[in-house]
This record gives structure tokens, C-alpha cells and sequence, in this order.
């Protein structure tokens, strides 16, 4: 499995990208790398583009990966914008974004990048 970590200084981003195949653990720990590693400030977005990965993730797991970014998101205040392709994919990342949400993340789905990169560079207010 490829995952690709990459800073985008100028647009306050960190870019994980995925392509092939996957498995949950591997896409938790490149989400998690990308916020810590990187040693990102609370101004930071994670994008997180799986449009082109074959991840195998069932509704079960859904759960699971929920708590993973909302650990992520809440403990260093990161929006996490999840890009997915198709139909099914689309609907199983909202249902993680909103299952993150009850956890007080702040994650939310897309099917194309532009969008998701304007909600991750507007600023929530007070």
C-alpha cells in the first residue's frame, strides 16, 4: 500500500494521499503520521483523498475509524476532510464524518477536491 504524506505550507494543508490497496490500520497510521509528525500547527487541514485507493473497509469498521479521528481531530484540533470516489464509498465516509462529529471531530466528506479544500481553509468562528 502507497501512502503519500506532503505539505502544502501556502494552503495551511497536509495532503495524504492513497493508491492501491489498503487496510484500516494502514489508513489510521498515515492520518495519524500526517498530523503528528508533520508537527502541524491548529490552523492545519488534513485532506485525505482515497479516490484512488481499494480499501476493503466494511460499515463495521466504521465505527472504529470514527474513534481514530476523532482522537486525531479533537487532541490536535485539525480539520479532516475525507475525498472519495463513488457512490457507496461517498456514503460510508459520511456516516465516519458524522460518527466523528458526535465525538466532537471535525471531519466531513467529499467526492471532489476543490470543495473539500475551501471547507478546510474557511476558519470557523468563536
Amino acid at each position: 500500500m502507497s501512502f503519500e504524506c506532503r505539505i502544502d505550507s501556502a494552503g495551511k494543508v497536509a495532503w495524504v494521499t492513497s493508491r492501491g490497496e489498503t487496510s484500516l490500520g494502514e489508513s489510521i497510521d498515515a492520518i495519524r503520521s500526517a498530523s503528528s509528525e508533520f508537527h502541524l500547527t491548529d490552523d492545519y487541514g488534513v485532506l485525505v483523498d482515497l479516490r484512488e485507493a481499494a480499501y476493503p473497509t466494511s460499515w463495521d469498521e466504521a465505527e472504529e475509524i470514527a474513534e481514530a479521528m476523532a482522537r486525531i481531530s479533537t487532541r490536535r484540533h485539525h480539520r479532516i476532510a475525507l475525498v472519495v470516489s463513488g457512490y457507496s464509498r461517498f456514503a460510508l465516509a459520511s456516516l465516519i464524518a458524522t460518527l466523528s462529529g458526535l465525538r466532537g471531530a471535525a471531519v466531513r466528506a467529499f467526492r471532489d477536491l476543490e470543495p473539500a479544500r475551501a471547507w478546510l481553509r474557511h476558519t470557523p468562528g468563536p
